[in-house]
């Protein structure tokens, strides 16, 4: 403090210029934390890129569930349509009785056609235009299939061959099948004695197996050089 005096004597005390109005401290600089994410820096401007965020495991687990599900799903279809095509057949016990011929490599199928209308119904009947009941069934058809590790062999029968047939003697081959006696069995012996062959399978296909199989096929395209029609087998072509 500086003393002054008045004009009657008296001193008085004046703050010193040193104080008077000298601003205050300012306060010390403080850090602040980093912002997250990461940055970058170009022409001396820093910038900040939000993290995105992580992708939540939950998500992951949902799309694992979806495809072990579609995969269970697929593995059941392959499983229950064999299943089911299968007890869709009808089983035929037509392995005979008595000596057979020994078994050979590969497998060997009879395939038999037959004139059957009894998987048809009337409606059926009438659009396959197949007549009325011709009393019994006969073997229109009758091939052997044998299947190995090579190409596999087709060889037909004509219904016609005279052959011997076990308990009636020498007659046609399609006469096996027929007849109180006669069936699967019979037709199976008989095939097997005239050929030396032993018959691993029988398949049998009747009217309606027959349609089945050309729809499956998507159907036969016949296209003859003239018209053809006849009332009796319902051709008109």
């Amino acid at each position: 403090m500086i003393p002054l005096r008045s004009a009657a004597g008296s001193t008085q005390q004046q703050p010193s210029s040193s104080h008077q109005g000298a601003p205050q401290d300012p306060l010390p600089p403080m850090k602040l934390p980093p912002p997250s994410g990461r940055q970058s820096s170009r022409g001396g401007r820093s910038s900040t890129v939000a993290a995105r965020p992580a992708r939540r495991p939950g998500r992951r687990r949902r799309w694992g569930r979806i495809v072990l599900v579609l995969v269970l799903l697929w593995v059941l279809f392959l499983i229950a349509v064999p299943i089911w095509a299968w007890n869709q057949i009808e089983k035929v016990d037509a392995a005979p009785d008595g000596d057979r011929p020994e078994d050979q490599p590969g497998t060997t199928y009879l395939v038999v056609g037959s004139d059957s209308r009894d998987d048809l119904d009337e409606e059926e009947r009438q659009d396959l235009a197949t007549g009325g009941d011709v009393g019994g069934d006969r073997t229109d058809t009758i091939l052997l299939l044998h299947v190995s590790s090579g190409p596999p062999l087709l060889m037909s029968i004509p219904r016609d061959s005279p052959v011997e047939i076990p308990g009636r003697g020498a007659t046609k081959i399609n006469s096996a099948f027929g007849g109180e006696d006669g069936g699967p069995q019979l037709l199976v012996e008989t095939v097997e004695q005239n050929t030396g062959i032993r018959i691993d399978n029988y398949i049998e296909v009747g009217f309606g197996g027959f349609v089945d199989i050309v729809d499956g096929l998507g159907g036969i395209e016949v296209c003859p050089d003239q018209a053809i029609e006849d009332p009796k087998a319902g051709l008109d072509i």
